[in-house]
Formats: structure tokens, C-alpha cells, sequence
């Protein structure tokens, strides 16, 4: 593989598939109805597996009525300036005229955060228009790594063909929003019978079809997207679920009283059986069913259940909704006290482990999801500096697994513990430490679209992401004007695009955070109070190189978050940085640096952007600077900027 520093001028990375740089002009004129020539690159996956090859279509149109002779330079970029050159081929275009080109990447090496960058080159070797993508390579049984994550399809699906005919174009969506974790729920069962014979089958609120899941699942496997199957331990809400313990009562935890903890609802269940009845969506919901999982049998139907879904559907992994346990003060059928204390603790730590072996030791790569309480056990606020990992989550988080924090789901309300924004931070870091190390991964539970305020949603992303930590359940398809502030779309497609592309940076291999930063850097500013202390990471790559990662956030105007109204920080001119080691280069990356772009609104993106938003915000911009004396001045702070230093 030929690996080059990308040149210099390499100043400018596109959010959507096109930036355009017009000849002689150095940009587009405000208000250009149309740019003259535009290059966009699409590689064909957003998420590949090392080995595999990559695909890249550009498309190069000429938008003016004169012709053009040039050449296309196609290459790959990753870290910050590490390249890979695809190839270079003569372009000539007539007035009006668009062509297509292929590029290939074959036996793909691990690099996360790649960008393909294409560039369309004058006579003389000018840039005259350029367009990026993004795109990671990661081990499949590493996915969660780089995971951003999503419900898949929606909470209602079917086999009806015209329902079949609308999956590709959601699919495609989702890729467009970066994700590349899906999450599907088979409503038939949520725990104990995952493959089912039926089709469809209606669980409370919920109805869903194989065929449809299947369907999304083989869609999305184009793109690199994988899936993963929802499964809780504690509950039922479908005809299986319910059907089953009824079979066998010996799989129940029971109480004092010797009474089932499962709050089975027979007349709910009789309804379900009805095909009328099962035409109302949205009767009932979750049922109450408290198992007995030291019941080996019981433990031995999951697995097989897990594996046929797996073989049956093409699901990649499973996100438990709680990880499978005993129930604290609960009996088992014959009257005999399930464990407590530090035998739950243990019999706790053996299930989760032995269905962990039992599943991986037939397939390797299989992904595993758990969502927890908080992670560092409850304290508020949080301890930075001396937080334990909850010991029930240790065997969750090891190899690679991830623990999703749903807390922060209700962080909208001020009932919640996590509604100030320094709370929610303190949260975000403390996940990340406890669970990388373990070898796992954090994950966070914003608050829905419908829930909170746009702005919140800008400020909420940026910190979880300069923590480190991950997206669940995001929202990029989001098309809800109605919601508080407006779609949310554009916040989180721009968020998720520069996340994807500097993926080494916030989730790569070696990433430590500092726990002293003030030893290495120092951040000033002449006014604006700037969170950046619990936001310092170090990183050693493979080959020797250091970095040292300073996320610069603005700090959120008001304490909480807010719900119907959020304000903006005021940005901030002219933040210093001094780095107190030797720093050899230092670049500045921005998300969404402010009013950039001038370019027609992508098809695609119409539904979602407003012309006036879609132009005042974006696209991300990355910058090389040169450090006085190991000093750099970020000229605007707006919400987060990642500065970047290669140590000397």
C-alpha cells in the first residue's frame, strides 16, 4: 500500500457528498443558484471489514454551458494526514454533461476514520472542485468500536408488499445518517422464543414481520450496516413470551407468597390470539415476567432461541434490555430462595458469561449490547476520579461489549439526575473510563427528538462524542418539523458525518484519557468559560506516533438542559492553547463551524434543511497550524472544536 502525506492545501472536508471550489474565484459567489462543476465520491459501504474491497463511485457534472479538460485524483485519508492514492484519470465534459468513474481499494487494512477524497484538477493542476466522504474499516467482532447506533425499520413492520417496497429507500437513509448499528425488535418474543414459525405476530404496542426485518437486515449488509437483535431478560410482550411460561412454570421466579412475580395478563393474551383484535395496534404493552435463570433449561432455550434468530434473520448481535440475572428476594418454583448478596453477584457474572461463550464459540464476530442504570453505580455526582464499575457489568463490557446508559433518556426533566449539563458530562466521561477499561464501550441514551430542544441536541451530541462515548437510539432520519426546535436531522447527520471521519480519534485502539491535562496543555481565553480539563486524551499508534487530543466546549449559557428553548453559547475569539511538550503539528477540527456553504441542498437532504440553515451552518473544516513556541490560537470557538497535536 503507497502511503503519502495528503499536500497542504487540504483545508476544507465536505459534509455531503459535494464541495465545490470554482476556479479563479477560490469559492462560490452568495447566492449561486448552481455551481459550475461538482465532484461527488460515494464508497458503497460506511462501515467495511478489513480484507474486503471497497468501492467508490464519483460522479463529475458540469453544471456550465462551456467545456471542460481536466483530470479526477481520487484518494483515501485517514487519521489526520496519512493517504492512500486510488488513482488519477483525464476527465473531459461537455457543456451540461455528467460522467461516472469507479475506483477500487482491495484487502483493506484496519484504519478507522477514513475519508475518500476526490479532486478535480485544471490543465494546469488547479483544484477546481473537490467532494469527500466517510467511512471506517474495523474488525466485524469490533463494530461497536465505532458504532452509531439506531432503531432499525421502526417498532411496526410488515409483510404486505407495498410496506416491503419502502425498506431500501429507509435503509439507504440510515446509511446517509452514517449509522451502522440497526437495532430490530421481533415483537412476536423479546426474550425466549426469537424465531419463531409465524411471520407476524402483534406484542402490545408493537407489530412486526420477518420477512420485513429480514429484508432490512440483507438491505443493510450492503452498506456495511450491522443488526442486532432487541432482547430483554425481565419481560414479555408478545404471544410467546407469554405462552411460554405458562408451559413451564418452572422457569419463573415466584415470591414469599409462592405467587409468579410475572404479571401474566391472560385476557391481554386471549385478545392477541383474536385476528380482529390483533388489527388495533397499540393495546397493551410490556408484561412483567421475573425468570429463574439459574434454571438451566430455561438458559439453554435462550441460547438455542439467540442462535436460531441469528441463522434465521442474518442478525449480527443482540442488545440485551437488561443483562439476564436473578431477581433479588425472588424463589424458584420449589419454594427455594434464589441467590442474594454476593452469590447473585456471582451466579450474575456466570450466566452473562456462559451465554457469551456459548453464542461466540459458534460465531466469533457476534456483537453484544447491554443497557445498564448508570455505569458508575449510582452516585451523583459523579466520582472521576475513584468511580467503580457496577461488578454485574464487568463480564458485559469485556471483549468489546458495550454498556448503554438509558438514564439519560429522562434528562429532560428536571426529576432527573442528569438534567444539568455539567451532570450529564461528569457521566458521559465517567462511562467511558470504566468501561474502556474493561475492553468495552459506552453508549448513551440522549433524549428523544420529541423531547427536547434542537440546540440541546447540538450541545448534548458534541459532548458525548469529545467523551468518547457513542450514540443510541439516535434519530437521523428525523423528520418531525413539530419537534422542539425543529427536525433534529441536521444536527445529527453533521454530527454523526465528522464523527465518522475522525473515528481514530474519539474511539481509535490506545486512547487514555489525562487524568492531570494541566501537565500537558494549557487553554486561556480573553472572555467565555471553556469546558476542555475532562476532555483530554492521549493516544499511541502502532507505529511510534503520539498524539494529544484537546476537545475545546463551549460551555452550555444556561445549567440544564433545555426543553422547549435553548440558548446558544456565545462563541468565543481567540482561544489559546499552549502545549507544555513538544508538539511537532497541530491541526483544528470543527463539526459545524458556522455559515460555509452555498451549495443546492443535496435531494436527499431537502427534507430535512431549510435553505437558510442548510448555507448558515457547515461543513466541517479541518485545519493544519503551525505552533509558536508550542502555542495556537483557534480563531472562533462555536460549540466544539477538537485540537490535535502530534507530539514532538
Amino acid at each position: 500500500m503507497r502511503t503519502t502525506r495528503a499536500p497542504l492545501y487540504r483545508d476544507l472536508t465536505a459534509l455531503v457528498a459535494a464541495v465545490v471550489l470554482l476556479a479563479g474565484t477560490g469559492g462560490v459567489p452568495a447566492g449561486a443558484a448552481e455551481p459550475q462543476l461538482v465532484v461527488s465520491p460515494w464508497p458503497d459501504k460506511v462501515l467495511y471489514d478489513p480484507g474486503q474491497t471497497a468501492t467508490f463511485a464519483v460522479e463529475v457534472v458540469n453544471n456550465s454551458d462551456q467545456a471542460f479538460a481536466g483530470r479526477l485524483a481520487v484518494r483515501v485519508i485517514w487519521e489526520m494526514e496519512d493517504t492512500k492514492v486510488l488513482g488519477e484519470v483525464p476527465v473531459a465534459l461537455a457543456g451540461g454533461d455528467t460522467r461516472s468513474f469507479t475506483f477500487r481499494w482491495s484487502d483493506l487494512p484496519e484504519v478507522l476514520g477514513c475519508e475518500v477524497r476526490a479532486d478535480l484538477l485544471s490543465a494546469d493542476g488547479q483544484v477546481v472542485a473537490s467532494g469527500a466522504e466517510y467511512f471506517n474499516i474495523c474488525r466485524a467482532k469490533d463494530t461497536c468500536r465505532v458504532g452509531i447506533h439506531a432503531v432499525g425499520l421502526g417498532l411496526i413492520t410488515t409483510s404486505d408488499p407495498e410496506f416491503l417496497k419502502t425498506i431500501p429507500k429507509a435503509i439507504l437513509n440510515d446509511r446517509r445518517g452514517y449509522i451502522n448499528i440497526g437495532e430490530y425488535l421481533w415483537s412476536g418474543s423479546s426474550v425466549l422464543d426469537l424465531a419463531p414459525e409465524e411471520d407476524e405476530l402483534p406484542g402490545g404496542a408493537y407489530w412486526n414481520s420477518k420477512t420485513a426485518i429480514r429484508t432490512a437486515i440483507t438491505e443493510g449488509h450492503k452498506y456495511g450496516i450491522k443488526a442486532v437483535v432487541y432482547a430483554t431478560s425481565y419481560s414479555t410482550h408478545g404471544l410467546a413470551d407469554i405462552d411460554i411460561p405458562m408451559r413451564h412454570p418452572e422457569w419463573l421466579a415466584y415470591d414469599e407468597r409462592g405467587q409468579p412475580t410475572a404479571a401474566v395478563n391472560v385476557r391481554q393474551e386471549d385478545k392477541l390470539r383474536n385476528p380482529e383484535w390483533r388489527k388495533h395496534i397499540g393495546q397493551g404493552g410490556f408484561v412483567s415476567a421475573n425468570f429463574d435463570w439459574t434454571n438451566q433449561e430455561l438458559l439453554d432455550f435462550h441460547l438455542d432461541s439467540l442462535i436460531a434468530n441469528k441463522r434465521e434473520t442474518g442478525m449480527d448481535g443482540v442488545r440485551y434490555d437488561g443483562h439476564p440475572g436473578t431477581i433479588w428476594g425472588s424463589f424458584n418454583v420449589f419454594g427455594k430462595p434464589l441467590p442474594t448478596g454476593e452469590a447473585r453477584l456471582r451466579e450474575t457474572l456466570r450466566i452473562v458469561e456462559h451465554i457469551r461463550k456459548q453464542v461466540t464459540a459458534m460465531y466469533p464476530d457476534y456483537l453484544w449490547m447491554f443497557n445498564a442504570g448508570t455505569g458508575v453505580g449510582g452516585n451523583n455526582p459523579v466520582d472521576l476520579e475513584n468511580g467503580v464499575l457496577a461488578p454485574e457489568l464487568k463480564p458485559v463490557v469485556e471483549n468489546g461489549g458495550a454498556m448503554c446508559d438509558e438514564e439519560v433518556r429522562g434528562a429532560y426533566s428536571a426529576y432527573n439526575r442528569f438534567h444539568a449539563w455539567k451532570d450529564y458530562a461528569d457521566l458521559l466521561v465517567s462511562d467511558v473510563d470504566l468501561t474502556r477499561t474493561h475492553g468495552g464501550y459506552a453508549y448513551m441514551l440522549f433524549p428523544w427528538c420529541s423531547t427536547i430542544h434542537r440546540n440541546s441536541d447540538e450541545i448534548g451530541y458534541s459532548l458525548m462524542l469529545a467523551a468518547g462515548n457513542h450514540p443510541w437510539f439516535s434519530a437521523p432520519m428525523d423528520t418531525y418539523k413539530t419537534n422542539p426546535g425543529g427536525c433534529h436531522y441536521p444536527i445529527q447527520h453533521e454530527l454523526f458525518a465528522f464523527a465518522t471521519r475522525y473515528s481514530a480519534l474519539l474511539w481509535g485502539h490506545g486512547i487514555n484519557r489525562v487524568r492531570r491535562p494541566e501537565q500537558l496543555v494549557e487553554v486561556s481565553s480573553e472572555k467565555g468559560q471553556i469546558w476542555w480539563r475532562n476532555f483530554v486524551h492521549e493516544r499511541t499508534l502502532k507505529d511510534g506516533r503520539k498524539y494529544l487530543t484537546v476537545h475545546l466546549l463551549n460551555t452550555p449559557p444556561n445549567k440544564t438542559m433545555g426543553v422547549t428553548e435553548q440558548p446558544m453559547p456565545e462563541p468565543i475569539d481567540n482561544v489559546q492553547v499552549l502545549f507544555k511538550v513538544p508538539v511537532k503539528k497541530v491541526w483544528f477540527a470543527t463539526a459545524r463551524p458556522g455559515p460555509a456553504r452555498t451549495l443546492p441542498i443535496p435531494e436527499h437532504l431537502r427534507a430535512y434543511y431549510s435553505p437558510d440553515e442548510y448555507e448558515a451552518m457547515g461543513p466541517m473544516k479541518c485545519e493544519r497550524v503551525e505552533p509558536t513556541e508550542g502555542r495556537v490560537v483557534l480563531p472562533q470557538l462555536r460549540i466544539w472544536t477538537m485540537v490535535v497535536a502530534e507530539r514532538g
